[in-house]
């Protein structure tokens, strides 16, 4: 069933009176609340996280022999002058490695942030949460509670 010209229904107010939708408009029913006034939430994660993500440790699964060294990382990454850089993940296994293969994340995404010589892409998480989404999508890596 469509209803067309005129008999089209009036909008019916919260308190069930009908009003015509250019009365509507006019601003005195209009709702006074907008999605601004709703405060973002504290992680843009989709599971918040049982402890604070810089408190998390990130455990490299891999041999530490196995990933290049982080004099190696630091010297691709080191120059500004072209496009040349390792990527994210073998910046993050590199510090890892030579940090004992455990770090929190907090002090991951300091020393990542300085090896790769870059910030991170655009995203809508904080640098942690950046890199505990990449941690939890490696099958090299661990995400752990720091307790």
């Amino acid at each position: 069933m469509t209803l067309e010209g005129n008999n089209a229904l009036p909008e019916t107010e919260p308190g069930g009176s009908s009003v015509q939708q250019d009365e509507w408009n006019a601003g005195e029913n209009t709702p006074h609340a907008t999605a601004k006034d709703i405060p973002p939430p504290p992680t843009s994660l989709a599971v918040r996280l049982k402890e604070d993500a810089k408190k998390m440790r990130i455990t490299l699964l891999v041999d530490p022999e196995s990933v290049p060294s982080l004099e190696e990382v630091t010297k691709i990454n080191g120059s500004t002058k072209g496009a040349a850089r390792t990527p994210l993940m073998t910046v993050i296994h590199a510090v890892l490695a030579k940090n004992g293969g455990s770090m929190t994340i907090a002090d991951l995404v300091t020393g990542v942030l300085k090896h790769w010589n870059r910030p991170f892409p655009g995203s809508p998480y904080s640098p942690e949460e950046f890199i505990f989404v990449m941690a939890t999508s490696s099958d090299d890596l661990r995400a752990e509670s720091g307790m």
